[in-house]
C-alpha cells in the first residue's frame, strides 16, 4: 500500500506532513512521491510556517519503496520508469535537505529503506522508543538508490554507517 502524505498546519508556526496509510506498510510510489513534493513545497513557501515536521501515522514512518513497481517495470522492459522515479525521489529529498526552514523527521516506528533515506534528508531526526532504522537493500545485494549510503555517514559517522550498510 502506498503512502498518502497529508499536510497540516499546526500552532506556533509548525507545518506537519503526516506520512502513511492506516494499513501496515507505508511505501513510496510515483503518486505518493509527487504528493509529498507538493505538500512539502506548499509548507516551505508559506511565510507562516517556521519549521516543518515529517511524521508517520500510527507509529509508522515509511517502510520503503513499493517493490512491485520495480518488478513490474523490469518485467515489462520499462527501465525508464525506474530511472524517472529515482530522479524524482532525489529531487524531493534535495528540496527537503536544502530547505531554509528547519525540517525534522519524527520517527517512532520503522523507517526502512526509502523511509530512512527520507529521514536522512531532514535536518534533524527525533527518534522515539519504538524507532527502527535499516537499509534492507544492502542485504538484497542492491544499493539504497535514494542517497542512503551518502547521507548516512554524514549523519552518524563513517564507522557506524559502514556497520549499518
Amino acid at each position: 500500500m502506498s503512502l498518502t502524505p497529508q499536510q497540516t498546519w499546526l500552532n506556533g508556526g509548525i507545518g506537519q506532513i503526516e506520512l502513511g496509510p492506516d494499513e501496515d506498510n507505508a511505501t513510496f510510489d510515483e503518486p505518493s512521491l509527487l504528493a509529498l513534493r507538493n505538500g512539502f513545497e506548499a509548507l516551505a513557501a508559506d511565510p507562516g510556517v517556521e519549521r516543518i515536521v515529517l511524521c508517520g501515522r500510527r507509529e509508522r514512518f515509511v517502510s520503503g519503496v513499493d517493490v512491485s513497481f520495480f518488478i513490474q517495470s523490469l518485467t515489462t522492459g520499462q527501465v525508464d520508469r525506474i530511472i524517472s522515479f529515482t530522479y524524482s525521489a532525489h529531487s524531493i529529498l534535495n528540496i527537503i535537505a536544502r530547505c531554509p526552514k528547519p525540517v525534522v523527521a519524527w520517527i517512532d516506528g520503522p523507517a526502512f529503506g526509502a523511509g530512512l533515506e527520507l529521514a536522512l534528508a531532514c535536518h534533524r531526526i527525533v527518534a522515539g522508543p519504538k524507532a527502527r532504522f535499516c537499509l534492507p537493500e544492502t542485504g538484497l545485494g542492491i544499493y539504497p538508490g535514494m542517497g542512503g549510503t551518502q547521507r548516512l555517514p554524514r549523519k552518524i559517522g563513517v564507522g557506524l554507517a559502514k556497520w549499518m550498510i
